[in-house]
């Protein structure tokens, strides 16, 4: 995660063009890499050294505790955002999770969904988000001009070979190895999936003024989760751990499928 120097996470919506940025995972390192080539590797360790430095962090309104990647990483994000004050950190299991501390009484459905997700590190609102190839297909065949990608919606698991939106209607999510998700909700769009993945530019209309003309859910056990706002996609949580790989076969146990507001 990337932070100011006051422990604010900072995301596309405070700076767009991080989605320029590629990642690469090989084996124990973290590769980052920008446009004109320039690479940061990282270390992925598994447990917090005596010397790291320890930096209490807030996304939004919550509070946690990260790992500060030192300064070499400071100073490629320093660079590439032409901002002094930022740095990378990192997130451990030993570390204490993140502390909900809402606006007020807080959004209704963000209490309910942060009372099934206790243990959210730097997450949005779930550990995992799970999407569908063929859900991006059914929502570009619907805009007229600029399309949008994987990119946009950041998803960490991508499915292919489904109807569009099927997973919605998913409750259970199994994998080759037994690694098994369960599904709570939707997953509300904002503003960043109108980031131009090629520019790091946002427009702020599309792809969300198309969604909310016919992905906004209808049904109160839903919009208890979600709000009014248009979904593409759902969070899970994890109930088995387990390895999954590219090309793995997906196991669902199909629910119903949420009603939506027709345009």
């Amino acid at each position: 995660m990337v932070i100011d120097d006051e422990g604010n996470a900072i995301s596309q919506e405070k700076e767009p063009s991080l989605i320029l940025l590629t990642v690469e995972m090989n084996g124990k390192t973290l590769t980052i890499s920008t446009p004109s080539g320039k690479k940061l590797n990282v270390e992925i360790k598994d447990s917090i050294s005596p010397n790291d430095k320890t930096i209490p962090c807030s996304i939004y309104t919550d509070s946690t505790k990260a790992v500060d990647c030192g300064d070499e990483a400071a100073k490629f994000f320093q660079s590439f955002l032409n901002r002094p004050d930022v740095r990378l950190v990192r997130h451990f299991p030993d570390l204490s999770k993140r502390e909900y501390h809402p606006t007020g009484k807080g959004k209704p459905f963000e209490r309910q969904l942060r009372k099934e997700n206790p243990n959210l590190a730097f997450q949005s609102l779930t550990a995992f988000h799970v999407l569908s190839k063929p859900s991006i297909e059914d929502l570009n065949s619907k805009l007229e001009d600029q399309k949008v990608s994987e990119v946009n919606f950041r998803m960490n698991i991508i499915v292919d070979n489904c109807k569009a939106y099927a997973e919605d209607s998913w409750k259970y999510i199994k994998f080759k190895s037994g690694a098994l998700l369960c599904n709570v909700t939707l997953i509300q769009r904002c503003l960043v999936t109108t980031n131009d993945p090629a520019t790091g530019v946002m427009n702020k209309k599309e792809p969300l003024r198309t969604l909310r003309e016919y992905r906004i859910p209808t049904e109160p056990e839903v919009l208890e989760k979600t709000g009014p706002l248009p979904c593409l996609g759902i969070g899970c949580v994890v109930w088995k751990t387990g390895d999954i790989a590219i090309g793995d076969g997906v196991f669902a146990d199909v629910g119903s499928q949420p009603k939506m507001r027709k345009k």
